[in-house]
This record gives structure tokens, sequence and C-alpha cells, in this order.
């Protein structure tokens, strides 16, 4: 009833924090690890980027749609980036991260941040991200 091209689940780490007066979202970002997708004309990933594709499809259909939507209800636990093999691990390294994260830059201007990942220590997967990503739209 939406005509939503693109779908998913929140990014929160527990399905807790979601607020229960507004647990449907349009505006917020998909994850990879799990989304749907119903196609059409505007749903289209850009095969020069390979990594970030899940923020490349947020924003490429932000850009064409303005809107996807996000359930904020559930969430799907996900293992640390650059420590599990198989997937991406092929070819995700650091210099890949960035150059992704500068080519969506190019695509969508001032709408995508690149900053350097925080750390407290204690999380061997961000110690291993040297590059983070934020997005926000000005709609």
């Amino acid at each position: 009833m939406l005509d939503v091209h693109v779908f998913g689940f929140t990014s929160a780490i527990s399905p807790v924090m979601y607020n229960e007066w507004g647990y449907y979202s349009l505006s917020k970002m998909i994850t990879g690890c799990s989304y749907g997708v119903r196609y059409n004309k505007n749903v289209w990933w850009n095969e020069e980027i390979r990594l970030k594709e899940d923020f490349w499809i947020s924003c490429y259909m932000k850009y064409k749609e303005r809107r996807i939507l996000t359930d904020l209800r559930y969430n799907f636990a996900q293992k640390g980036t650059f420590v599990n093999a198989g997937g991406l691990a092929a070819f995700r390294n650091q210099e890949e991260e960035r150059r992704s994260i500068l080519f969506m830059k190019k695509h969508f201007g001032d709408s995508i941040n690149i900053k350097g990942a925080t750390n407290n220590g204690k999380d061997k997967t961000k110690q291993l991200v040297e590059y983070n990503i934020s997005c926000k739209f000005k709609f």
C-alpha cells in the first residue's frame, strides 16, 4: 500500500530499543544483513561499488523515491565485520572501504559523511575499521 521498493529492519543492537509509538520509518537506512526488494525501474545497484551496497541502495532509493520502509521493531544479530571468512571478506580492506565511501560521496554529495571510526578498545571489529560512513538527507 505504501508502494515502497526497498524495506528492511533496524540497525539497533537490541529490539527493545525501539520507540513503541514510532516503529516504522520511511527515512532510515537499511542494513546489509537483511533487507527486501520489490523490483521496479528505480531499483539499481551500481556495480562499481564493491562495499557499502546497503548504503548505496538506501541512498539511491531515497534519491529516486524518497522513501524506504524500515521496521524498527526487529533486528538481526550481526557478527563482526572484518573478522569473519566468506562473503565480502575476499576484498574487504581499509582502502576498499574508503574508496566505496568516497565513490558514494561523489554521487550523493554532502549527504554522505566519512569519518574516522571510534573505538572504546573492547570491540575487535571497531579496532579493525578505520573509516565509517553516515548519511543525512535534507528532506
